[in-house]
């Protein structure tokens, strides 16, 4: 069996070092389970080039070494070294000239003794204010476990795209044909919001009347028929709502890596973990097309959710409450126009480039388990 081979650079300066050893050993480990899969992890790093010859300086060789790598992995702690900044941009360059790299940046989160710091922590600061002009959301992580749990999962999903941003190439894009010109059976649109007391406010209100408006003024208006449960939903009233059969689900509010939260009897958040969520999706099976879960850290639920056959839209990181109600903007602007899921998903995802270019990457929907290329 051939394997097919995913380079992988890794990037950081040498305070680091425990780290990097730590990933090395890492993807030893991975590729003990990866190469029955028909993977094999190939880890490219400054410390296997010590004894190279070359007529240019180091640091061009791990660049040209960066540029034929497939996932370029960025660490940083207290400062943002002058090398390892090179080799981000390196990379974005090269990513946005042949769309490879993949880029993923992660800061370490951890104690620090202060009297170890100097003026290089400034370079952090400046490092993530560029990332920020990018529009690069990078991820956290608390110690090699933690990374581990966050990298292994990136691994997955850049596996399962056959090591490109497409995963599925041939994709149902008429909604089982509920939206094609000819039906004139109206779809029943369920809004959902939560705003615990405990939790950040967001704009639900708005993101409702938006939504509400996109469908008014569209030429196909009659066909989507927009419903909406509690502004502060709890889970019985979840379950109610749920129970009446719509065919585009569509929640707006905090999400988490273990679920989404509705709002409580004390108000507080309630977490609806991904089992209890796929006990609810999975009743509506050949009902629901579509569920819209415009909420952070929402791509492993909608993931879960998509595997009773639905097109589920999440996000694999935070997303800001405006970005995220662009987004459904543009979704139903397109719905109401008559347009299939495809093309309207495309409108909605125009609206957050344009709006928020960085929030973009963090937009996924998935079906029958698999992500999309949409």
């Amino acid at each position: 069996m051939s394997l097919k081979t995913i380079k992988i650079f890794l990037a950081s300066s040498a305070e680091l070092k425990a780290d990097r050893d730590a990933i090395r050993m890492f993807i030893s480990v991975e590729n003990d389970s990866l190469v029955a899969k028909g993977y094999y992890l190939q880890l490219v790093q400054w410390e296997y080039f010590f004894d190279a010859i070359s007529d240019t300086r180091l640091q061009d060789e791990y660049n040209k070494a960066l540029m034929s790598c497939d996932i370029v992995l960025s660490l940083f702690f207290t400062k943002a070294g002058k090398y390892t900044q090179e080799e981000f941009e390196k990379a974005l360059e090269t990513f946005k000239r042949t769309g490879k790299p993949r880029i993923f940046t992660y800061f370490k989160e951890a104690e620090v003794n202060m009297g170890s710091l100097n003026r290089q922590v400034l370079s952090l600061f400046e490092f993530k204010d560029r990332l920020g002009e990018l529009g690069h959301f990078p991820s956290s992580y608390k110690n090699i476990d933690d990374f581990k749990v966050q990298f292994r999962r990136q691994l997955e999903l850049y596996m399962e795209s056959g090591g490109s941003d497409k995963i599925e190439t041939q994709v149902n894009a008429h909604l089982n044909d509920v939206l094609a010109e000819g039906n004139l059976e109206a779809l029943k649109v369920l809004f959902m919001a939560a705003n615990p007391s405990d939790t950040t406010k967001l704009q639900t209100g708005k993101e409702f009347k938006l939504i509400r408006s996109a469908i008014a003024g569209g030429t196909y208006r009659d066909r989507l028929l927009l419903e909406q449960s509690e502004t502060d939903v709890t889970i019985q009233e979840m379950v109610k709502a749920l129970g009446k059969k719509p065919n585009i689900v569509h929640f707006s509010g905090h999400g988490g890596y273990l679920g989404i939260y509705v709002t409580g009897l004390d108000q507080k958040a309630k977490l609806v973990p991904v089992e209890a969520l796929k006990m609810l999706f999975s009743q509506l099976k050949g009902v629901t097309q579509v569920v819209v879960l415009n909420a952070c850290y929402s791509a492993d639920q909608a993931k879960e959710i998509s595997t009773f056959g639905m097109y589920v839209v999440g996000y694999n990181q935070p997303i800001e409450d405006t970005s995220a109600i662009g987004f459904a903007e543009g979704l139903y602007i397109g719905l109401a126009e008559g347009k299939d899921f495809q093309s309207a998903y495309l409108d909605g995802k125009v609206v957050l480039m344009v709006n928020d270019m960085g929030a973009s990457q963090a937009l996924e929907v998935w079906k029958d388990g698999k992500m999309l290329a949409l």
